[in-house]
């Protein structure tokens, strides 16, 4: 194998493995009430890079280094990018949250005047 294979997968690997933070900081909001929902598709993502990384990317020459490529890719978003954009991500999510219960507002009435009608 080239070293410049080996550059190239690993990069691919680094670069996965900053998505994957992405990912987690995108979920980070969910865990304090839903962490099981949150770390599921979190194993699920990382499970779907490790498929892609493996199969796609090193064409099934799964090595122990790109592995650790994928890790190392995640701890660099946390480290970096993710601090700094973790405030913002929170804030869309609550106005992602205020959004949602504005538009379902209407429905929540109709249950509770359907409920008073039931007794």
């Amino acid at each position: 194998m080239t070293p410049e294979t080996v550059a190239a997968r690993s990069a691919a690997a680094l670069v996965l493995g900053l998505g994957l933070g992405l990912v987690y900081d995108l979920l980070r909001p969910l865990r304090p009430r839903h962490t099981a929902f949150a770390d599921t598709l979190f194993v699920l993502a990382a499970l779907w890079s490790w498929l892609v990384l493996g199969f796609r990317v090193c064409q099934a020459d799964l090595r122990l280094g790109y592995s650790a490529a994928l890790g190392g890719g995640w701890l660099l978003w946390q480290a970096l990018p993710g601090r700094l954009l973790q405030p913002v991500i929170f804030r869309i999510w609550g106005l992602l949250t205020r959004f949602v219960q504005f538009i379902f507002r209407p429905v929540k009435n109709i249950f509770k005047k359907s409920k008073k009608n039931i007794k």
